[in-house]
């Protein structure tokens, strides 16, 4: 079957403005969602450029503004009364429905949930969940390139439009966490603020045996919710 020229520009012609349309669309999204460039003030990973705790949380708090995959939750305090936070990363779906999968690793994480279930119930538990995966950063102040290297991956995740991040963001949630959780000063968040600071009478290798420091028993409070049962 032959079409004419003008049947073919009838057809063409909104192929055309449907890609256009999605190339601005990815555009502008891209867009609207800040670079750590334009927050910090410099490229991550530049020479002799280094950035504070207040500027990483500003652009965190910038991040949480503009894209509507990402989540900032204050979890509490470090010993020097710093913010201390979690940068929670999915797809708009997913975290629109963040409690019910709180919920669901909360049953698989605590067997006496699920007493009375049996292995098919357990089966269709897992696969309603999402993949969760925990990402800390950096321990000690002098090594800095973790702490930005959170800010590319959280900036990369917020307003790529690749297939790739697409599928990741739909199956996976991923939580993003200053590793900050062992002994304080040594830690990025205190570290990058002030070098020298007293310590918690805590060794950092120690610390969850005994769970003691605070930011310590932050992080795992947020990891491993009790029941009501418990």
């Amino acid at each position: 079957m032959k079409i004419d020229r003008s049947r073919k520009s009838t057809l063409i012609l909104p192929a055309l403005m449907l890609l256009t349309g999605c190339f601005f669309s990815v555009h502008a999204l891209a867009q609207t969602i800040p670079t750590p460039e334009s927050v910090l003030g410099f490229k991550p990973g530049q020479e002799r450029r280094l950035a504070s705790w207040d500027q990483f949380l500003g652009y965190f708090r910038k991040l949480d503004e503009a894209s509507d995959r990402v989540k900032l939750d204050l979890l509490g305090q470090t010993t020097l009364k710093r913010p201390f936070v979690a940068l929670t990363i999915s797809s708009a779906d997913n975290l629109a429905r963040l409690e019910e999968y709180k919920d669901i690793q909360r049953k698989l994480a605590d067997p006496r949930l699920l007493e009375k279930s049996d292995d098919a119930a357990i089966s269709k538990l897992i696969a309603a969940g999402k993949t969760i995966v925990v990402i800390t950063c950096s321990i000690h102040s002098t090594e800095v390139g973790g702490t930005f290297a959170a800010v590319e991956l959280a900036h990369r995740l917020a307003s790529s439009e690749s297939p790739e991040v697409k599928l990741i963001l739909d199956n996976v949630i991923v939580l993003l966490v200053r590793r900050s959780i062992l002994t304080e000063p040594i830690l990025l968040l205190n570290g990058m603020q002030k070098r020298w600071e007293p310590r918690p009478k805590a060794h950092r290798r120690r610390s969850f045996i005994i769970i003691t420091p605070v930011m310590t028993t932050t992080v795992t409070g947020m990891l491993s919710r009790r029941s009501k049962r418990s």
